[in-house]
């Protein structure tokens, strides 16, 4: 009963959390996910590739996002599966500056979360 009146409370909500290879975030995404699950809400895990500001910062960016987009989404899920609830999730990896872009990706949200280590 509680599960189905969280989810008709809040049946659009979003709850967007920044991602990073971090204790912080694998704490911080543990609690946006049970917080999603008490609210019925969608879990969309976010994680920023800054460019680099080298002779060759095409080819960095490349290939960090490239390895991101394989390893993300498999972090993020790992974290949420031990947590023990079962939400929704989105997975974006985006470039730019990590705090302009986490600002723009909650956008709606109904709440943002970061981990502090």
């Amino acid at each position: 009963m509680r599960e189905e009146r969280a989810m008709n409370e809040h049946p659009h909500e979003t709850i967007v959390v920044g991602v990073d290879a971090s204790s912080a975030s694998a704490a911080a995404v543990r609690w946006a996910a049970a917080e999603a699950d008490r609210r019925g809400a969608r879990l969309h895990a976010v994680h920023v590739v800054e460019p680099a500001r080298r002779s060759r910062p095409d080819q960095d960016l490349r290939l960090q996002l490239d390895i991101a987009r394989q390893t993300v989404p498999g972090r993020v899920g790992d974290w949420v599966f031990r947590s023990g609830v079962a939400v929704d999730i989105a997975v974006s990896v985006v470039t730019g500056d990590i705090a302009a872009q986490l600002a723009r990706e909650a956008g709606d949200a109904a709440l943002m979360v970061i981990g502090a280590p």
